[in-house]
């Protein structure tokens, strides 16, 4: 009911919609959880594990309690995503959707619904060449081309922050999760494309 009364919000202002920009969250999808973490950091605490795979994209078998319950509340996100894109692609709208360039959510059943429905092209970038402190590699995907300038990729000339887990305030800290919010300065430019599009279309 929640996706139906959005879906009719977008087509009822479609006329004032611009861009729509939509970022999963991608840590159920995400590759960091099958890195080793040293055990004197977990403290006793389990280590995340991989809950998809590149052969099981949409979920590993046999998961349960919690890791399953995240999967497919996580699917049913993704999918009501792809239902939402293909929605607002058929009338015209700009969307993007964000993940990690090497995230899991790329390869889902979800996400390649909407790739073999709608024409987009994907960018590449690392973070840190828009105003980040760590290299990490984003991709935006969208179905049309007003994203490609932000493909740029890192020249290792200048240094990055640990990608290394640590201990804060007596908490385990992984560096992907401060790399959920975006750096101002690639906000400010991909709200100054969308702007450029204006423009352009007032020509």
């Amino acid at each position: 009911s929640q996706l139906q009364l959005l879906l009719n919000i977008i087509s009822a202002e479609r006329e004032r919609i611009l861009m729509i920009f939509i970022a999963p969250p991608c840590g159920t999808a995400s590759r960091a959880r099958g890195r080793p973490i040293k055990s004197s950091l977990l403290r006793g605490g389990k280590a995340p594990v991989p809950l998809h795979s590149d052969e099981q994209p949409d979920g590993l078998d046999n998961l349960q309690g919690t890791d399953k319950l995240k999967t497919e509340l996580a699917n049913q996100l993704y999918d009501a995503i792809s239902q939402l894109v293909i929605f607002a692609a058929a009338m015209d709208i700009c969307v993007v959707i964000e993940n990690p360039a090497n995230s899991l959510y790329w390869k889902t059943s979800f996400a390649q619904r909407i790739f073999s429905q709608i024409s987009g092209v994907m960018t590449e970038f690392h973070n840190c060449c828009h105003g980040g402190s760590r290299d990490k590699l984003t991709s935006f995907w969208c179905n049309k081309d007003w994203m490609c300038p932000l493909h740029l990729y890192c020249d290792k000339q200048h240094p990055h922050q640990s990608w290394r887990p640590r201990i804060q305030d007596g908490k385990l800290i992984f560096p992907t999760a401060e790399e959920a919010a975006y750096p101002w300065l690639l906000c400010t430019r991909i709200i100054n494309l969308a702007i450029d599009e204006i423009g352009r279309a007032h020509v």
